[in-house]
């Protein structure tokens, strides 16, 4: 189970860092990690099942479906679950593709989220950078650019 989890992983899944902006953090800037795989629906929901099966086996996170996309996609968003089951897994079961770079940076962010290093000042442009040399390909809500210039009007 864990090498083909492994490979699986690395061809559907995502470890990724995402922001909002939020008046009521310090910082103002919300960071949620987030691992998720994702599974094209199909007729006879053997990949709901596929996708379900993960919710056990990491023993957290749930199962959403998105009519956008027609996937069914496991996700954990919680810290503690990342930081004490996904985590250890990936380190013990070695990502065999570029995916390993992401998740060895998504690993430095959530230690950082853990310990609290993301609500100062500079603990938090240190996580937008290592979060932004990671997903190239993906489209987020906001740049770089914007965050940084958001955190510069919040005082701390």
């Amino acid at each position: 189970m864990n090498d083909w989890l492994v490979g699986f992983t690395d061809g559907e899944g995502c470890f990724s860092i995402s922001f909002n902006l939020r008046k009521k953090i310090k910082v103002g800037i919300e960071t949620r990690p987030s691992f998720s795989i994702s599974q094209k629906r199909d007729k006879d929901l053997i990949n709901h099942k596929l996708v379900h099966s993960l919710v056990e086996f990491f023993q957290g996170g749930f199962i959403r479906f998105s009519n956008i996309d027609q996937i069914w996609k496991y996700e954990t968003r919680n810290i503690d679950h990342i930081c004490d089951r996904i985590i250890p897994f990936f380190e013990k079961n070695k990502l065999k593709t570029a995916k390993k770079l992401d998740f060895d940076k998504f690993k430095i962010v959530c230690q950082m989220i853990r310990s609290n290093h993301h609500i100062s000042h500079e603990g938090i442009l240190k996580v937008i950078e290592i979060s932004f040399a990671m997903n190239h390909y993906s489209k987020r809500k906001y740049s770089k650019e914007f965050l940084l210039k958001s955190l510069e009007k919040v005082k701390i």
